[in-house]
């Protein structure tokens, strides 16, 4: 049985990059991703059993904790976690509120 990982926003950008090469070695990927348009290019492009999509606003926990147990039920299992979902904020990351993070 091939590992679980999930990836926040691995629909796009460095988030995608890093899905597709977690499928080329051999893991079973999870993705959460808030834009559907996203999830749905991406779905086209890559055919895979061992890829799940998971429409969630990482921001939202009831969200998370949905997506947390579909990605569980699919797969069997969860193994770990790309945290890569972000808005970018034009301030230094030390000065974001508990909410902004």
């Amino acid at each position: 049985m091939s590992k679980n990982i999930i990836v926040t926003g691995g629909a796009q950008g460095i988030g995608k990059i890093v899905t597709q090469h977690l499928l080329k070695e051999g893991f079973s990927v999870s993705v959460f991703e808030i834009d559907a348009e996203a999830i749905r290019e991406f779905r086209e492009e890559e055919k895979s059993e061992k890829l799940a999509f998971f429409t969630c606003d990482v921001s939202d926990e009831n969200e998370v904790k949905s997506a947390i147990n579909n990605s569980a039920a699919t797969f069997s299992r969860i193994d770990g976690l790309v945290n890569n979902a972000a808005v970018a904020r034009n301030k230094p990351v030390t000065e974001l509120s508990l909410e902004e993070w």
